[in-house]
Order: structure tokens, then C-alpha cells, then sequence
């Protein structure tokens, strides 16, 4: 006979280590779906404390705080809704676990921890936690097993990538659930959502039963959750989705039949199995539609400025096309009032960068104030003229240029309590094109992950955006039409000192995000001296790159979350 349960995705956005803030969102996301008739509350991993705590963890005040507040979520949830919510668990040996507590009636009914770690995210999981079953745990805990009863039905709960791993098949084979539930905080980078579907259908055809998956949503520090909580139903269709980018409580009733054993299920044709066992796509799904990318921008940049308690930003808005999409972005985030831009022509701005910039300004609504910087300049002309004497003009009297405007972006940020945004994008950063102490200075650097065609991309779709719904374009045409350039010298041009972009971005997205080396990168095909010019630089920008603001993650590394150099090194 078919079961029946209703669940509740909590899709919710905490704030690391505000207990109290996240206590109450889990608790009356809790009583949301308990007076809705749900069965089962399920939160994202870590959703107690937010996520990911790093180096908290290894703080005992940190742990006293969870257990503290874990306490007073119990005492608050009196009902039959079973809650699983995310917590890093210590035990009385104090042993770490990323764990969930399963609360009823009042009670913390048991924990259930992660059996399966991993490094494949922000939260280095090896550094901080111990496998399910492993290390001393302590009397009265139970920490091995996945599977809890809600009524007569058998679920089991696997976190994150682990329900994919042979071990929690294996399990599965063993305890044959009606139901999977997943919690997760998964990363934002284009494509993720099918990506992360297309796993999750693998799993639940493996394990013959649905799967329910719920993700954490906002902005971390540089890194995106983008929710889109899914429930997978045992054949491999998606039976609900919840909205992307924003917190939700959605309920979705499922109704179950007795889950098929090891030997008569099968496993998704389309996958293959790795070394270790895990199940993962064959083909990969497409990257992305600019959607995606501009709310996932937009929300970084909201919750790291609201998040930090900043009251405003600010920027440089030169008349280029990347200041232009970091303004826009911001406006988008963060109303109109909140933002600030800085108009700070030098002798060689052209007086149609210039236009473009007040044109922009004045589309957005927003404060806009014009300092030259002609006279600061002349001045550390005049500073150093005896130090520089009989040496010709070259890249070090174009940088002062830059390093005056970051100086006066500072001094406003002190003065006025702005978070400065950085306007720099990915194919600058990573060839080291730009300037130290100048147009690298700032507080957060929103696209520093996004490529120059992807900025292009994400300014056209913006403006068609406002075309279909019978509004004006925001970013003036000819900001996107003309050559990019830097102007810090008459008549300069990136494509003087650069490739062209269409070049230079797969090279750097191949280089950097998949670590393909020389040697690859000629076997697929990029020119040779191109190949051997373009990594030098990316080396050598490694001490750059350092020195620079957090900014959003949104590519996906196949290799690691962060890409981690050495700044002393020999090229290979």
C-alpha cells in the first residue's frame, strides 16, 4: 500500500554565527510547515549556525553558542513536524561532525552525521569534522545511522554529495527507504542547477526511491548558495523546484511505494561511476543563461554589503563597460539611494567616456559627484621629478593615475562609510592587468570572477531585458560599442598590451578553472606563443591576486573551490 507524507523545504538564508537570527528563521519556518500538515521540516546543511563556519568550528565558544542555541530550537518545535536541521555536532570526546539534529515534540531525537567527507567546496571538510562512525562519540548519541522513521515510513538522510558514494547505497541496499532526504549547501556557478538535477535524478533511479534535496540560499563572503531545492521522484522526474535565489518554505506531498531492492533497481544509463564510487554525469549540461548569472551577482552583492551592515556603496564610474555593469549590479542589489559613484577624469580621459559615464549615472538615479585628479597628479609628477630625473615617462607615471583615484575612493569610503566596489573583472585580475594600490583598491570586487565577454553579455541581456518590458536601456550603447581601454595614456587600447578577449578568455577559463597545463592547452589547440605568454603572466599576477579584495566565486573549478599558487615558483 502507498505511503503518503508531506514535506516542507526550508529553503533559508542564515548568517554565520548569528544563532539567534537563524534560530528564528528555522523556527518559524518549522511552524510554517507544521501548521500546513507537513510531516517532515528539512533545512540546509548547517543551517543552525550558517554556513561555512570555517575556523569557528575550532572555537569553544563557538560550539557552546550551537549547542546553546540547538537547545532553545528544540524547546521552541512541541509538535509532530519532525525537524532535520543542519549543525556541526561536538561530541562529549569532542570530536567535530557535520550533522543534522532530528527534533520532535521538543526533543532532539537523535543526530545523524555526515558518513562520507570531502574538500569540494568552501568548507574544508577534512580540516574540521570526522566521519559518521568514526572517533569517539559518547553515551546516548547516535551518529552511524541514516535512518529515522516519520510514522511507518523509513527515510534515510545522506548530506551533500554522500548519497552519490557506494557507502550510502550500500546502506541503501541494506535498509530499503521509501524516501532520501538530502541537505546541502551547494555552490553557485553557471549550469549548476542542471548539474545538480541531473545528479540527484542519477541517485534517486540508483536507490529506487525519491529524493528530496534542500539547499541553502545567499551570499557568503565570495561564495553563492542558490538554492533551487529540488524533489526527485523515484523514476527520475522532477516533481517540484523551488525558487531560485530567495528564501522559501514550499511544500510538496509525496506519495511513495515500497522502494525497489539493490538487485531489481538500476542505476542511470547516463552515468558512470569514478574510482571512489561516486555517480556523476557523463555528459555535462549547458553553462548558464545570463539570468542565472545576473541574480546570482546581485545577490552576492546584497547580502555581503547588508550582511557586513554597510550602509552604501561606492565605485569609480569611468565611461568602461565593466564600472558600468558594477554600478548597475548595485543598484539592482541595493536600491538606487545606496549607491554612490565617483566620476575622476585625468588629462587623458576622453570626453565621450566621460559622457557615457553621466549618461549612465543619470539612467540609474544615482549620486554622482565629478574630483579631477589632474591636480593630485601633477603633484606626485612634481614629487618625484628629482628621483626620476633623465629616465623617460613609461608604466609608472600611467599607474599614479590609477593609484590617485584609488586613494580618493578611500579617503570618501572613511569619510562617508561607503564599501568601495572594485570594478575589476577576470581577465584583468588574472593576467595581472591592473594596477596595485590603484583600480585594485577597494572592499569587495563583484565581478572578479566574470570574464570580459561574459561583462559584455551580462550588459546586453540587461538592456534587452528592459527593451521587452518597454523601458529604456540603461547602459548607453556606446559604452558597449567602443574599444575597451584604460585610458591612463593617449589613445591606449587593452588590445595593445592583451589579446583579444575572444582569445584571451578561454585560454584564462582553461588555464585557471579546469588546470589544464601548456602542454594540454597546444594539444587543444591555442597558439603556442600565446599559450606560453598568457600563463607567464597569470604566474607571475599571483602575488596580485593576493593583495586583492574578496570578490564573488561563480565559475566552477573542476579542480578546487579556490585556485591556490604559489607566488615563488618556476613555470612549467
Amino acid at each position: 500500500m502507498a505511503e503518503s507524507i508531506r514535506i516542507a523545504l526550508c529553503q533559508i538564508n542564515p548568517i554565520v554565527g548569528d544563532f539567534t537570527g537563524n534560530a528564528s528563521k528555522i523556527v518559524d519556518a518549522a511552524h510554517q510547515a507544521e501548521t500546513a500538515g507537513a510531516q517532515v521540516a528539512l533545512f540546509p546543511e548547517m543551517a543552525l549556525c550558517g554556513f561555512p563556519p570555517q575556523d569557528l568550528l575550532l572555537r569553544r565558544d563557538f560550539m557552546d553558542a550551537v549547542d546553546s542555541a540547538l537547545k532553545d530550537v528544540a524547546s521552541r518545535l512541541t509538535g509532530d513536524c519532525v525537524a532535520i536541521v543542519g549543525v556541526p555536532f561536538r561530541s562529549q570526546a569532542n570530536n567535530l561532525y557535520d550533522a543534522a539534529a532530528v527534533i520532535r515534540r521538543g526533543q532532539v531525537e537523535v543526530i545523524l552525521a555526515k558518513g562520507h567527507l570531502s574538500n569540494a567546496g568552501p568548507l574544508d571538510e577534512l580540516r574540521y569534522f570526522v566521519a559518521a562512525g568514526e572517533g569517539v562519540v559518547g553515551a546516548g548519541t547516535t551518529l552511524e545511522d541514516s535512518v529515522i522513521k516519520v510514522g511507518d515510513t523509513t527515510v534515510m538522510v545522506g548530506f551533500g554529495d554522500e548519497i552519490a558514494t557506494e557507502p550510502f547505497l550500500s546502506r541503501v541496499r541494506v535498509s530499503r527507504p521509501s524516501l532520501v532526504l538530502n541537505p546541502v549547501v551547494s555552490m553557485f556557478h553557471r549550469g549548476v542547477q542542471e548539474e545538480r538535477e541531473h545528479d540527484v535524478r542519477a541517485v534517486a533511479r540508483a536507490v529506487g526511491a525519491p529524493v528530496v534535496l534542500v539547499n541553502g540560499v545567499g551570499g557568503q563572503d565570495e561564495t553563492i548558495f542558490d538554492g533551487g531545492s529540488i524533489v526527485m521522484t523515484a523514476d527520475g522526474e522532477v516533481l517540484h523546484r523551488c525558487e531560485r535565489f530567495v528564501e522559501t518554505v514550499d511544500l510538496v506531498d509525496l506519495h511513495l511505494g515500497a522502494a525497489e531492492s539493490s538487485e531489481s533497481g538500476t542505476r542511470d544509463p547516463e552515468s558512470v561511476e569514478t574510482s571512489d564510487s561516486v555517480l556523476v554525469p557523463a555528459e555535462p549540461p549547458g553553462s548558464g543563461a545570463p539570468e542565472e548569472l545576473w541574480r546570482a551577482l546581485v545577490l552576492g552583492i546584497s547580502d555581503y554589503v547588508n550582511k557586513n551592515g554597510f550602509a552604501a556603496v561606492g565605485l569609480g564610474l569611468s565611461g568602461g563597460v565593466d564600472s558600468a555593469l558594477v554600478a548597475t549590479l548595485a543598484v539592482e542589489a541595493l536600491g538606487a539611494e545606496r549607491v554612490h559613484v565617483v566620476l575622476m577624469p585625468s588629462r587623458h580621459s576622453s570626453a565621450g567616456s566621460i559622457e557615457d559615464a553621466t549618461a549612465l549615472a543619470q539612467n540609474l538615479g544615482i549620486d554622482a559627484r565629478t574630483i579631477a585628479i589632474e591636480p593630485a597628479h601633477a603633484a606626485f609628477e612634481e614629487m618625484l621629478s628629482e628621483s626620476f630625473a633623465g629616465m623617460e615617462a613609461d608604466l609608472t607615471e600611467e599607474n599614479l593615475q590609477a593609484r590617485v583615484r584609488g586613494t580618493t575612493l578611500m579617503a570618501l569610503s572613511n569619510k562617508f562609510g561607503w564599501l568601495i566596489l572594485v570594478t575589476g573583472n577576470k581577465s584583468e585580475s588574472s593576467v595581472g592587468y591592473s594596477t596595485l594600490y590603484g583600480d585594485s583598491a577597494g572592499g569587495f570586487a563583484p565581478i572578479q570572477d566574470i570574464d570580459k565577454q561574459t561583462v559584455y553579455e551580462l550588459c546586453r541581456w540587461y538592456n534587452g531585458q528592459r527593451a521587452e518590458s518597454g523601458s529604456s536601456a540603461v547602459i548607453p550603447e556606446a559604452i558597449l560599442t567602443k574599444a575597451p581601454s584604460a585610458e591612463l595614456r593617449p589613445g591606449q587600447r587593452d588590445d595593445q598590451s592583451l589579446p583579444p578577449y575572444l582569445e584571451l578568455d578561454p585560454l584564462i577559463a582553461a588555464y585557471i578553472d579546469k588546470g589544464e597545463g601548456a602542454a594540454e592547452l597546444i594539444a587543444a589547440g591555442f597558439d603556442p606563443e600565446s599559450v606560453e605568454r598568457i600563463a607567464g603572466l597569470i604566474d607571475r599576477a599571483e602575488y596580485k591576486r593576493r593583495q586583492s579584495p574578496p570578490g564573488l566565486v561563480v565559475s566552477k573549478r573542476e579542480r578546487g573551490y579556490r585556485r591556490l599558487m604559489p607566488m615563488t615558483r618556476r613555470s612549467l
